[in-house]
């Protein structure tokens, strides 16, 4: 290669040499003086712990809590607590009423008093829920058959309703049976299944049944999402 083609290559790799050299020295300039950080990227504080405890975590069905170490009212137990308080106060004293429970095994809020129990076809049960307030609260509904089952102690036996022991839900009819939204579809015509809290043979849980939609039965409604 000759001379007069040498030296143009030569002049380039100079001057890629110093702006290297330029380019490396503006940062260093600049991490000397402080301007340079790693922005976004810098943590900003001491990092957090990930782990939760039991009671934060979402529910999810394989949770086996206790009913009983609740208040004399069953509220406040490590599986139910009792929710959507209402206060209502006169000149003297003021009265708190919860009108929901909700179940920590499940993450369903039911419906606490059962005083409006009574029997009734599927249609009206299912209507009788949707135009609920309970706790100034709508957006209820009646509950599937595996949710009202949820509530459904093997170990409390007939004659006594299978709820569990220690539960906060008041004006329990003793031998009430409720409708789910489950259908059947292995019988001839409309049917649901429905849930009975005392078994008819002694001895034996609370179980669901099938029964005609032209049937009656009562209506516990639940607040969760479908």
């Amino acid at each position: 290669m000759s001379g007069s083609m040498l030296a143009p290559a030569w002049r380039l790799l100079a001057r890629a040499g110093w702006i290297a050299v330029g380019a490396l020295a503006v940062m260093a300039l600049l991490m000397f003086t402080g301007r340079a950080s790693g922005g976004p990227m810098d943590p900003p504080g001491t990092p957090a712990p990930t782990l939760q405890q039991l009671d934060q975590m979402p529910p999810d069905w394989v949770l086996q809590l206790d009913s009983t170490n609740g208040d004399v009212s069953g509220c406040g137990s490590s599986r139910f607590e009792c929710v959507l308080l209402i206060r209502v106060c006169n000149d003297t004293t003021c009265f708190d009423t919860y009108h929901g429970v909700l179940d920590h095994e499940t993450g369903l809020v039911w419906q606490r008093d059962l005083s409006n129990y009574a029997l009734q076809g599927w249609e009206s049960a299912r209507l009788s829920c949707a135009n609920l307030t309970k706790g100034e609260r709508r957006g209820w509904r009646l509950p599937t058959a595996s949710e009202l089952m949820s509530l459904i102690d093997p170990g409390v036996v007939a004659p006594s309703p299978s709820l569990p022991p220690g539960h906060p839900f008041t004006n329990v009819p003793s031998s009430g049976s409720f409708w789910t939204t489950t259908r059947d579809i292995s019988w001839t015509g409309n049917w649901a299944w429905a849930v009975r809290l005392t078994n008819f043979n002694p001895g034996q849980p609370g179980d669901a049944v099938p029964a005609g939609i032209g049937t009656t039965n009562g209506a516990w409604c639940v607040r969760a999402a479908e």
